[in-house]
C-alpha cells in the first residue's frame, strides 16, 4: 500500500533539523531553488505527489505548479534540487524508499541519489547525495495534520505559548489564554523509542530544556530549570515523552532528566513561566492535547 494519498498535499519534513522542503522566496519560476525551512503550512511549503508507478512521484508545488527536480540534470553529489515545469524527464521523478518510523529517501530516478540538506538552520539549499543517513530521512505530513494546542489542565484554555510570536532563539514558553495563534500551536514529532520533539508552528523552533540556574534573590527560584524555543538539534534537551495520567490529560516529560512540564509554582497570572519539575501528581503539571485538525494522530 503506498504511503501517500495522492489527492493531498504535504509538507515534506526533514528527519535531523524537523525543518520542511520549501520553494526559496514563494516565487513562481522555473529554475528556484528550493530549501529547508521552519513548517508554517504555507503554500510554497506544500507538494502533491502524482504517482508514476512503481512506487514512483512526481513531485508538485502548490504554490508554482511546478515540479522538484535535479538542476541541469546533473549526476554529481552535491547539485541543487530546484522546481521546473513538467518535462517528463527522469530527474523529475522520485521514488520514496523506506527509512522507517514513517521516514522515507526521496531517491532520483535520474541518479539514484537522495535528497539531502546536512545542515539545522532555515534557508539553506536542498541537493542530491549519495549518501543514506539521518540527513537523507524525510517524513510527508498532511498539511494541517500533527499540530496541536498544548492546554493547561487546570487554566480552562490557556495553553504553551512562545511569547509575542517571536522568532529568535532562546525566547522563554510561558502560560497564555489561547487566541489561535501560529505561536499557540505544536508540530509533535514521533521519533524513534516513545520520544517526541515538539516544535513550535509558526517559527519552526524546538521545546528546549535550558540547563542553567536562573539565580535570584529568593530561594524558591533557585536552580530552575526554564523552558525556551532553539533550533532543532535532536539533543536530549529537545526530546520529549508525552505520558497518559489522568482520563484526556499527559505529563510531558524531559529526555534530559526525566523531569516534566510545570507552570511555575502553580502560579496563576498569565505569562506564568514554563519549567520543569519532578512530578507530583498536581494540576499545574497536567496537559491536554487539543487537536487543530479532524482526525488527527492519537497518542
Amino acid at each position: 500500500m503506498s504511503p501517500i494519498d495522492t489527492s493531498k498535499y504535504y509538507n515534506i519534513v526533514a528527519k535531523h533539523s524537523g525543518k520542511c522542503i520549501a520553494v526559496k522566496g514563494a516565487r513562481l519560476d522555473a529554475g528556484v531553488e528550493v530549501i529547508q525551512d521552519g513548517v508554517t503550512q504555507e503554500n510554497h511549503q506544500s507538494w502533491k505527489f502524482v504517482s508514476l508507478g512503481g512506487n514512483y512521484y512526481r513531485i508538485i508545488s502548490k504554490i508554482s505548479d511546478k515540479c522538484l527536480g535535479v538542476k541541469d540534470e546533473a549526476l554529481k553529489s552535491g547539485q541543487r534540487i530546484v522546481q521546473w515545469e513538467n518535462l517528463d524527464l527522469d530527474t523529475q521523478k522520485w521514488k520514496l524508499e523506506d527509512a522507517n518510523d514513517g521516514y522515507y529517501w526521496i531517491t532520483s530516478k535520474h541518479t539514484g541519489m537522495s535528497i539531502y540538506n546536512g545542515l539545522f538552520s532555515s534557508e539553506w539549499e536542498v541537493h542530491q547525495h549519495d549518501t543514506r543517513g539521518k540527513r537523507d530521512c524525510w517524513k510527508p505530513i498532511h498539511v494541517g495534520d500533527d499540530f496541536y494546542k498544548i492546554i493547561g489542565y487546570d487554566r480552562g484554555g490557556w495553553g504553551l505559548t512562545v511569547s509575542d510570536g517571536s522568532m529568535r532563539n532562546g525566547d522563554k514558553i510561558s502560560i497564555w489564554e489561547y487566541q489561535e495563534g501560529t505561536n499557540q500551536k505544536w508540530n509533535i514529532i514521533s521519533l524513534e523509542g516513545g520520544f517526541y520533539r515538539i516544535e513550535a508552528k509558526h517559527s519552526g523552533k524546538c521545546l528546549t530544556v535550558f540547563e542553567g540556574a536562573l539565580k535570584t534573590s529568593d530561594s524558591f527560584f533557585d536552580d530552575l530549570l526554564y523552558v525556551f524555543q532553539l533550533n532543532c538539534i535532536n539533543d536530549n534537551h529537545q526530546i520529549w515523552r508525552v505520558i497518559p495520567v489522568d482520563g484526556n490529560c499527559f505529563k510531558i516529560v524531559s529526555a534530559f532528566n526525566d523531569k516534566c512540564l510545570d507552570v511555575q509554582g502553580g502560579l496563576t497570572w498569565e505569562t506564568a513561566n514554563i519549567i520543569l519539575c519532578e512530578y507530583t501528581g498536581e494540576d499545574n503539571q497536567k496537559w491536554s492535547l487539543v487537536p487543530t485538525v479532524e482526525n488527527p494522530r492519537r497518542f
